[in-house]
């Protein structure tokens, strides 16, 4: 039998699912008036049930106030981030809902992933919201703040021109190499947008530059000493009439086949400068800078970003889970 606070809550529900439970017993209670002792007692016992139901209305009222204040709010935060009105406003609140209900989060989160994500990169329906999963899944399991994961990794897109079908695509791999390497995740995209213009130029594709840039942080070099030094080395070969990806495979070559330490770094030094020519020829002739095995097995891996949250679930998140759906099943007589 319920106790405590149970009892409050199946007392509370009971008001909201059926308000004539009250006015019945009070009428019950009326009834017996005057038919003695017995009739007095039953009273009683009607008065203690009309106050319970009166207080567990009250409290279920407070709480469903509260959930409309919440759901408004992440509402809000969609109108006023994105402008949308209408039916555009009402199709990315149910973006909202949508991954409320998938993954363990907050309103404000999951409505703040909504609105920068549509602001940014125009997502709407289903791409939206997976992107959105996977930024607040991911942010979760590395410690990442959720507004820089979704900055950078809208900045990176838009740097390397990825389509919305394969946002999602691309957001498990940087997950891959950051597992892989160690490099952090909010770091890596950062880096792939600051540098993507240099490395597509050079002909790096997103998955390969991805891995160089992660390998790099692995092997401790100096990343963004390495990567300076190959943005410099396309004005350097352009002044030299040469393509960025010919040129760059032409000195990589004359670097590896060096037959001293010193003769690779002065041939570093033609094309990535004096300050870095020692740590670009070293990472050139250990193997550092040549990602081809470390991309084909990433792209091999059936790892994902939501496969991995899924995994690792512990008991307060699926609470946390369960906890959101009831939420939007209440959220109509909330709102």
């Amino acid at each position: 039998m319920p106790k405590g606070k149970e009892l409050k809550a199946l007392v509370s529900i009971s008001g909201q699912v059926d308000k004539s439970l009250g006015k019945s017993i009070q009428s019950a209670s009326s009834s017996l008036k005057g038919l003695g002792k017995a009739a007095k007692t039953i009273s009683k016992v009607s008065a203690v049930a009309i106050g319970a139901v009166a207080t567990g209305a009250a409290a279920a009222g407070k709480a469903l106030l509260d959930l409309g204040t919440q759901f408004d709010s992440a509402n809000d935060t969609i109108r006023i981030g994105t402008g949308a009105t209408g039916k555009d406003l009402a199709a990315l609140q149910n973006d909202m809902k949508e991954v409320y209900a998938t993954v363990p989060t907050t309103l404000d989160d999951a409505g703040s992933a909504i609105a920068d994500y549509n602001t940014r990169l125009g997502l709407t329906g289903k791409n939206l919201q997976g992107l959105s999963e996977q930024a607040i899944q991911v942010s979760s399991m590395l410690g990442e703040d959720l507004s820089s994961t979704i900055e950078e990794s809208s900045q990176a897109f838009q740097q390397w021109g990825i389509k919305a079908d394969d946002m999602g695509k691309q957001m498990d791999y940087i997950f891959k190499v950051s597992q892989s390497t160690g490099m952090g995740f909010n770091e890596l995209m950062g880096n792939m947008q600051s540098y993507g213009a240099q490395l597509q130029s050079m002909g790096y594709s997103f998955e390969d530059a991805a891995s160089l840039m992660g390998q790099l942080d692995k092997a401790g070099v100096n990343t963004s000493e390495v990567l300076g030094a190959m943005k410099k080395s396309v004005t350097t070969m352009a002044k030299d009439g040469k393509s960025a990806t010919k040129g760059l495979q032409e000195y990589f070559d004359a670097i590896k086949n060096a037959k001293t330490e010193t003769e690779a770094t002065a041939k570093a030094s033609e094309v990535f400068g004096a300050r870095a020519a020692s740590t670009m020829s070293a990472a050139i002739r250990n193997g550092t800078l040549n990602v081809k095995d470390l991309t084909k097995s990433l792209e091999d891996s059936k790892e994902s970003i939501n496969g991995a949250a899924g995994d690792t679930y512990d008991f307060a998140e699926k609470l946390q889970l369960f906890k959101q759906n009831v939420q939007l099943a209440f959220e109509p007589l909330a709102s």
